[in-house]
């Protein structure tokens, strides 16, 4: 087998093949991979939920406010900061050209943006800062989770080039569905996440304890371990006293070190991850190009129908696949609704009944030793089942997305078949399913109610009441609520199960219509160019194949495959 060139080679003979080809896009991708790749470059994501203070933070590493900051969602385009002179520049239209730095905001921003109505492509900062020297990139993304849907999926879109992410996140929520799904996504991506509890100067230090607890708790299945480091961090200068001065200096050295210590690797991964992405969409250009030309002239309408087909093979997917994914969610709900009602029937006249007990014993039946005891007996009863729900969700669910899998690729492969595309370059992004994968596991545990408070009115009627009356009246509230507290949170266990397989299906939607999308454009312009070829004569063609299949065994040969494979 031929050994695969280096990279920057690879990235050169690429950049080449696809200007020859007439793939401006792509040669323009594998241009900024060499350009990356050659100034050790590696990008550095700020991610999380809108307005956890992304575009503040970066600010204020970087000791310029470069990026346009307020308090409603603000980033609509990822922008990348990196070391130069003090500058910007805007990518539109194919082309990059200079903008003064007071007009990034006109660009990157949600209000004069608005879901990159512009159709900006790419924004750059250049800051001479020493943060930035060695190569490390920083880059701002639009929040998850924002009213404005399509900034969201920017920030996913983008996610293929990220070397390694500092995720912002917050005290309420903690962490998010949205950035758990994320940072599960970037774990089998990146290896290098930090996670920072951002403005943390606004949360007083026991809720920052909570806080770190709870995300420890979440993450430590996803990553395998808890984060080493939660930094409990500020961006604003005044407010940098004690531990939180202590915070800022080490996340300051963590990316100074990441820079120092594995900038290189990371560049060079990038660079190789950009160089297999335009590798694959030249093979399916090429392969519907030489079909073109070898194909009977009647096949031709046949060929663009089916490609047509192809480009519209997500809705379709959506529509074919609903039934079958519907089936499987409506098959875990039936599954989880038959454990919640058996152990209802079975715990809630036990736990009434020594409630009343616990009640009937207590020396004072306050509204206050109610509640206490409700929930006293509503974690007894729940704990032990709980835990055992936990895990045969965590079963079924991973059952459920095999079956899910197993259905996308089996449509994909038809699919292959029925287009004539190869079943490799049909393959979906394996971290379609990620983020709700057995390693997230469900924490049905972690659902209780808070407990109700007294309030002042109950408070007077204790010591108004006789206390028989008082007794009684407070028993039978302890009692509603502690059927209150078992009911919900057994409902919860199923609620939380079926949201999982419906963000699933979405998911799985998603990356369908992303690998159809490209192969469909890729197959399009190929055979497009075939025909174009085709049409000026026998000669012509006989020449445009044999400089196709010339230029098949070129891009065979940076994929490392013999060229047999593709003659």
């Amino acid at each position: 087998m031929p050994t695969v060139p280096p990279l920057t080679d690879r990235l050169e003979q690429l950049e080449a093949l696809a200007r020859e080809l007439g793939q401006t896009d792509l040669a323009t991708a594998a241009r900024a991979a060499q350009e990356r790749y050659a100034q050790g470059l590696f990008y550095v994501a700020l991610v999380g939920e809108f307005k956890r203070g992304k575009s503040t933070l970066i600010n204020a590493l970087v000791e310029t406010p470069v990026l346009p900051a307020g308090v409603v969602p603000v980033t609509a385009v990822p922008t990348v900061i990196r070391f130069g002179p003090l500058g910007a520049r805007v990518r539109e239209d194919g082309s990059w050209r200079a903008i003064p730095l007071s007009r990034v905001a006109d660009f990157v921003s949600q209000e004069e943006n608005p879901g990159n109505s512009r159709g900006v492509s790419g924004v750059e900062v250049t800051v001479p800062h020493p943060l930035l020297g060695g190569g490390l990139c920083l880059v701002d993304t639009p929040g998850l989770g924002s009213v404005h849907a399509e900034n969201t999926k920017a920030t996913r879109d983008f996610l293929p080039h990220i070397d390694a992410a500092v995720v912002m996140l917050g005290a309420a929520p903690p962490i998010s569905a949205d950035e758990l799904e994320f940072v599960t996504a970037l774990r089998s991506q990146v290896e290098t996440l930090i996670f920072v509890l951002g403005k943390a100067d606004q949360i007083p230090p026991g809720d920052r304890a909570q806080a770190e607890a709870f995300t420890r708790q979440v993450l430590k299945p996803v990553l395998g371990d808890s984060p080493r480091t939660i930094y409990q961090i500020t961006a604003m200068p005044q407010s940098r006293v004690g531990a939180l001065a202590v915070f800022w200096t080490e996340f300051r050295g963590a990316l100074m070190d990441l820079a120092a210590a594995s900038g290189a690797r990371l560049s060079a991964a990038g660079a190789c991850r950009g160089a297999d992405r335009v590798r694959a969409q030249l093979g399916i250009y090429l392969e519907e190009a030489r079909r073109a030309l070898r194909d009977p002239l009647e096949a031709a309408d046949r060929r663009a129908r089916e490609l047509a087909d192809l480009a519209a093979g997500a809705e379709r997917a959506g529509r074919e696949l609903a039934p079958l994914l519907a089936l499987e969610e409506q098959r875990l709900g039936d599954l989880f609704r038959a454990r919640r009602i058996a152990f209802l029937e079975r715990v809630l006249p036990e736990a009434a009944g020594e409630l009343a007990e616990r009640l009937a014993g207590a020396r004072r039946c306050t509204r206050g030793r109610a509640v206490d005891l409700a929930n006293e007996l509503a974690r007894e009863r729940l704990a032990a089942w709980l835990v055992a729900s936990e895990r045969e969700a965590t079963r079924a669910y991973d059952e459920a997305m095999a079956r899910f899998s197993t259905l996308a690729a089996e449509y994909l492969a038809r699919l292959a078949h029925a287009a004539g595309v190869a079943e490799r370059d049909l393959e979906l992004d394996p971290t379609w399913d990620a983020a709700f994968s057995a390693q997230a596991g469900f924490y049905f545990a972690n659902l209780m109610y808070r407990a109700r408070p007294s309030s002042v009115a109950a408070l007077f009627v204790d010591h108004v009441l006789p206390k028989a009356s008082a007794r009684r009246r407070n028993r039978e509230w302890a009692t509603r609520y502690l059927v209150d507290l078992l009911t919900v949170n057994a409902e919860r266990v199923e609620n939380d199960l079926r949201e999982r397989v419906r963000q699933s299906e979405r998911n799985l939607r998603a990356a369908l219509g992303r690998v159809l999308a490209d192969v469909g454009r890729a197959a399009t312009q190929g055979a497009e160019a075939g025909r174009r070829a085709r049409t000026a004569g026998e000669a012509a063609s006989r020449e445009s194949l044999a400089r196709i299949d010339r230029q098949r065994r070129t891009l065979a040969a940076l994929d490392g495959r013999p060229a047999a494979a593709v003659g």
